[in-house]
This record gives C-alpha cells, structure tokens and sequence, in this order.
C-alpha cells in the first residue's frame, strides 16, 4: 500500500475517534456535585393538615388540606373517643384529601398517616365558643355566645352551656333561649348563681367534649356580680363631683 493511498484511511480514522471520545468522556468523568439528581428523595417531613371541614354527617366527604401528605396518605378517624377505623379515600394528592366520613355520627377525630410519619389532629363537629358579648353579668342578665357548630339544629343533640367556677368545683348551668343557631346561642344567667370569676363552656350534645376555647385558643372568663352591685353614674358635663366638665362640642379636650 502507497503513502497516498494511507492518507484517506487515517482521515476516517481521526473521524471516527473524534466522533467517539464525547462518549468515551462522558463514561470516565464523574458528575458534578451540584447536579440535579435524578430521582427526587422522598420527603422525610411528617403531614401537616392546617385546615379542614368543621361541620360533617355520616357518609359525608370531608375535604382536608396541608402538606406532605405522601403518595398514598391513610386517614384514620376516631368517633366519640373511640377505637380509630380508616376511612376511603377518594382522592388525593402532596396537598389535598378527599375521604368519606363512616355511616355512624358524632364527634370525629380525624388525622393523616403516610408511612411512618402521623399528622396532627383536627376535629370535625367540634362546638368552639369564639366570642361572648360581655365580660361581666349579673343574674337573670341574658348573654350572647358566638362561635362555630354551637347547634346542630337536631332533635337529637341539644346543646348545653355550663358556667365553671375558676376556684373550685362549682358550676351552673345557663338556660338556652330558643332557637339556638350553630353560629349564634342566647343564655340566661342563672338566678342561683353565686358572684365570681367562672369559664364558659359548652357543647352541641353530640358528645360528652365541651369547648371553653376562643378563636386563639383562650378560654372565655365571664365574672359574675350580683345583681344588687350599683354603678356610679356620672353626667361629665354637669356633675358636681367632678373637677372638670366636658364642653361635648366635639373639639375641645
């Protein structure tokens, strides 16, 4: 074989190599660090559900949204305080759980297991006193409760609002005035109530659980005076026993 005629084999050669070595390359030198891997690692958080229904019935489905729910979340319920039972799923993602409550009512607990890893509670029918319209009553004083499944405006489950001494073990209960709503109950302050300090609580009669917790999770106190306690009354423009008298033209201090 000619030198001129070698000349065209090593071309193809040097075109093949140079063809092979971005393989070659890419098989011998390693991955650099900060590479994206290519299987996502699974998330070692546990669930967290941060809000949920409040108000549910046998059969229903009952929406529960958080995070880091997994895969395959379970849902386990627990009704009254009992054994938990798991509920079907019917569907779900990271995010968001749709499950059907069981035929049975009352008051459920339900939370989110994804493997090892359990989420926190939450309830479902849970009465939740929010806000009462005054701090102080007297006896026979009627007085306004506002809150969250107060009534669930059944036959069945009548609520109940109890009055509980903060020092003892006295309580009283507070006669409902009629037609509760689940946002919404009037009470009388009962006569044979003694002056002090008390907590409200309360439940819908679904189950034996009182609530006595406000939106921030703070008991309502109401203190109780009694029903002969006087007032000082004052007319701030004219009364004699004050020193300086309001003018009332709405500018001057």
């Amino acid at each position: 074989m000619t030198p001129s005629s070698k000349a065209p084999i090593k071309i193809l050669l040097f075109s093949i190599v140079m063809r092979l070595l971005p393989l070659v390359l890419l098989m011998v030198v390693p991955e650099p660090s900060w590479a994206a891997p290519t299987k996502v690692a699974p998330n070692p958080a546990a669930p967290i559900i941060f809000n949920s229904s409040t108000m549910a019935g046998p059969g229903d489905i009952i929406n529960l949204q958080g995070q880091y729910f997994g895969e395959r979340p379970r849902v386990l319920c627990s009704i009254d305080g009992a054994r938990p039972i798991g509920l079907s799923v019917v569907n779900h993602s990271d995010g968001i759980v749709h499950a059907r409550l069981p035929a049975t009512s009352g008051l459920y607990k339900l939370w989110i297991k994804d493997g090892a890893h359990q989420s926190n509670c939450i309830a479902i029918n849970q009465p939740r006193a929010m806000h009462a319209t005054v701090s102080e009553v007297s006896t026979q004083q009627k007085l306004t409760i506002y809150g969250r499944n107060l009534n669930l405006r059944s036959k069945s489950y009548q609520p109940k609002v109890l009055l509980i001494a903060r020092s003892g073990k006295a309580h009283y209960e507070a006669q409902i005035v009629n037609n509760p709503s689940a946002s919404e109950l009037v009470v009388t302050i009962p006569r044979s109530i003694d002056p002090g300090e008390y907590t409200l609580a309360l439940t819908n009669g679904l189950s034996s659980e009182q609530s006595s917790s406000t939106a921030s999770d703070e008991p309502i106190h109401i203190s109780v005076v009694s029903a002969e306690k006087k007032y000082s009354q004052y007319n701030v423009k004219t009364d004699p026993r004050l020193k300086l008298h309001a003018v009332g033209d709405g500018k001057t201090n």
